[in-house]
């Protein structure tokens, strides 16, 4: 998924700051207000970074 590599870019990219958590929204910019949050794929994020040792909390959220 396109999506999901381009997330990861950017997520190993922050870890680089040192954040105390990350927060991913669970929509693409072009859903904007409408579909439903892609929680697959914040599970899939979160169990890469997971694997590679990644252990700052990470947040979802959307469809509130």
């Amino acid at each position: 998924m396109r999506t999901i590599a381009i997330a990861l870019t950017a997520i190993v990219s922050l870890l680089a700051a040192a954040p105390a958590a990350i927060c991913l929204h669970a929509r693409t910019r072009n859903q904007r207000y409408r579909g439903t949050a892609d929680w697959d794929a914040v599970a899939q994020l979160v169990a890469r970074l997971r694997s590679q040792g990644v252990s700052v909390p990470i947040i979802g959220n959307g469809d509130v």
